[in-house]
């Protein structure tokens, strides 16, 4: 049985004062919920007064981004050795902004998953395609080039990993997938990690994001083969979170 996950990624957003009253907030409301995993993704920068804040709840946090070197002259990156320091346990990687605003290739995002299973931390691997590849029928194809990237290469002992099926031309939009159109493309997906015998398709978790609502979460929730949400916009107020994990 698949666990879901429910991942809130604030991006470029937040302050101290907000982010105190969101974060004590989830851990009044969300802690206790064994049936799933959530994890909070702020900006790196206040990871430890996240840390801080929800220390003691069954709450995770995480990274947005990680460099693929334990250490060195990078200025500017951070290691998954100095996540660790702080209690991060996840992080995102290949984001679809960080593929199109910042040019992250997929042999950059296979290093970042590398190294961040080396630090036995869980990488949350974004896939998808942008509107004209959707519009051209080449949903499956990309994905295919996206997960051969990293599938191939790393060996699966039993790793924790994630994938999070993102369409780009859902994601900021406020234009959602179907609940029934993503179904289809996650089990494919699932269909796509069982040809790689080093990986058990039945155990991975594949989670989806796109325009995530308090309205249609559950809607996707109820879904076969989505095993959670990454949600953005909508983890920005409290509330609206809090209701799509205790739905």
């Amino acid at each position: 049985m698949r666990k879901p996950l429910l991942a809130a990624n604030w991006k470029m957003n937040g302050s101290l004062t907000e982010n105190e009253k969101r974060l004590t907030l989830f851990k009044e409301k969300l802690s206790n919920l064994e049936h799933q995993d959530i994890v909070i993704f702020p900006p790196a920068i206040y990871i430890p007064q996240t840390a801080n804040l929800l220390y003691n709840s069954d709450i995770s946090w995480g990274f947005q981004n990680i460099f693929h070197e334990s250490m060195g002259a990078y200025t500017g990156e951070h290691s998954p050795g100095m996540a660790k320091d702080y209690g991060v346990s996840y992080a995102l990687v290949g984001h679809s902004e960080r593929r199109l605003l910042f040019g992250e290739t997929d042999h950059q995002i296979l290093k970042k998953i590398a190294i961040l299973l080396e630090f036995g931390m869980t990488p949350i691997v974004c896939i998808g395609e942008t509107l004209s590849q959707y519009k051209n029928h080449e949903t499956l194809d990309v994905l295919k080039r996206q997960l051969k990237a990293f599938l191939d290469p790393i060996s699966c002992e039993q790793q924790d990993l994630v994938i999070a099926y993102e369409p780009v031309w859902a994601i900021g939009t406020g234009k959602a997938a179907t609940e029934s159109e993503v179904q289809v493309v996650h089990e494919n997906i699932r269909l796509i990690v069982s040809e790689y015998d080093q990986w058990d398709a039945d155990l991975i978790r594949i989670i989806y994001g796109g325009s995530v609502t308090a309205q249609n979460s559950n809607h996707f929730l109820a879904q076969p083969d989505i095993d959670g949400l990454l949600v953005g916009g909508a983890s920005l107020k409290s509330d609206e979170f809090i209701s799509i994990c205790t739905q």
